[in-house]
């Protein structure tokens, strides 16, 4: 029988053999010291082509697609974001070559159920992100938070901001504020715009001068910020010289209206070289109207230059020799040749289901082609890859297709060997 002192003892044994291991296996173990980082990143570098480079923002699938422009074949797809979870949406990019940066914004959108033009575009809920990715491996660099619903994303000329539009269609539907009064301060309905230093990030300007912000640019002088409203039929001309930014509002078209009751429905604008036209593509009014900055600074709408397109008009590009201006559009899917002296068509091409589903953005690269973003289809139970196409610029045939990530939605383009 054991008493309690032959178990104390049985356990000193014990103990005492367990050391005398301990100390054994000790003595024949070195260990060094680790001097290497804590978190290494072990990020592959993006292997880019010696030629110049087409990357698409993928909405649907976190991803960028990288294309290289010399002989069309798609170097890969490459993931993007800042939460494992969600959706993060990367919407439109900006690309800074001699920094060798990507900015893009995420917008978070929840998952897509309802319908009509913009999907679930403009419905979240959560704060958006601005982020600066290295070209080199598509790591972070830099990151700030925005307002909800991210839109447009724009590196002004000079280099020295980042201007981001936001698309909130949230607060004017939801709004339940009663009847609102401008003359009294800001629209409480209103966008945010937000600039900011393109370095790191920091927001040095939030603005709110229109309702649901989206498609904007800016003029070669760094002067002008030209943004469509979608939300109040109206075109919001910044002023980026001034301390305030100061900003006005141009009704689109006679018959302007506000949310719920837009006729027209501005999306995009686009500038052309010289920055003293822009062309605002409006889907619910399905035509592009012509917009001057005069040498003088006069600001104004031509309402005899406007042409229909009889569909909801997208990004548009300014075409080789200037003269002409090549429209996507969606509902139905097609491209638009517009004579930019007479805003007449010169040339309508429809686009098959297999060839491009909802045509986005069309933009011209560094070597001379003309490039079609389609969206593919993207639905709360069907997502599929969408597209880059080569289009002809007078004919608007393609002549070459690459697959990209679930939903692209923008295209900006890299130099040779990305940058370096």
């Amino acid at each position: 029988m054991m008493t309690h002192r032959t178990a104390t003892s049985a356990l000193i044994v014990c103990a005492s053999m367990l050391s005398a291991l301990a100390l054994s296996s000790c003595g024949q173990r070195v260990l060094e010291p680790y001097d290497g980082q804590a978190f290494p990143d072990r990020r592959p570098r993006i292997p880019w082509p010696s030629t110049a480079s087409a990357v698409t923002s993928d909405n649907g699938s976190d991803t960028v697609t990288i294309v290289a422009l010399g002989d069309m074949t798609r170097v890969g797809i490459y993931p993007i974001g800042v939460d494992p979870l969600a959706n993060d949406g990367p919407h439109h990019l900006a690309i800074d070559p001699m920094r060798r940066i990507l900015y893009t914004a995420y917008a978070f959108p929840p998952p897509e159920l309802s319908v009509g033009p913009h999907g679930n575009h403009g419905a979240s809920n959560q704060l958006g992100v601005v982020v600066a990715h290295s070209l080199d491996d598509l790591r972070v660099v830099a990151r700030a938070d925005v307002e909800s619903n991210p839109g447009d994303i724009l590196l002004t000329p000079d280099r020295s901001k980042i201007i981001v539009t936001h698309f909130e269609l949230n607060r004017v539907i939801r709004w339940d504020g009663g009847v609102t009064d401008r003359d009294g301060g800001p629209d409480p309905r209103s966008s945010a715009i937000t600039v900011h230093e393109a370095q790191t990030l920091r927001r040095i300007h939030t603005i709110r001068p229109c309702l649901a912000a989206h498609g904007g640019a800016v003029t070669s002088d760094n002067r002008w910020l030209l943004v469509s409203c979608n939300g109040e039929d109206s075109l919001a001309v910044i002023d980026l010289a001034s301390p305030s930014l100061a900003a006005r509002l141009f009704p689109v078209g006679a018959g302007a209206g506000v949310l719920p009751d837009i006729r027209f429905g501005p999306y995009s604008i686009t500038l052309s070289s010289d920055g003293r036209t822009g062309y605002v593509g409006n889907l619910e009014g399905r035509d592009v109207r012509e917009f001057r900055i005069g040498a003088d600074g006069s600001l104004a709408f031509d309402n005899t230059r406007a042409t229909r397109v009889n569909a909801a008009a997208f990004f548009a590009e300014i075409g080789p020799s200037g003269e002409t201006l090549i429209v996507p559009t969606q509902n139905p899917d097609q491209l638009v040749l517009i004579d930019r002296a007479t805003m007449s068509i010169r040339r309508t091409r429809a686009l098959a289901a297999t060839e491009c589903r909802l045509p986005h953005q069309v933009a011209r690269a560094p070597d001379g082609k003309f490039l079609l973003v389609c969206e593919g289809v993207h639905t709360a139970t069907r997502q599929e890859p969408g597209a880059l196409l080569v289009i002809d610029p007078e004919t608007l045939e393609t002549r070459s297709r690459v697959q990209t990530g679930v939903y692209p939605d923008a295209v900006a383009f890299v130099p040779p060997h990305g940058g370096r």
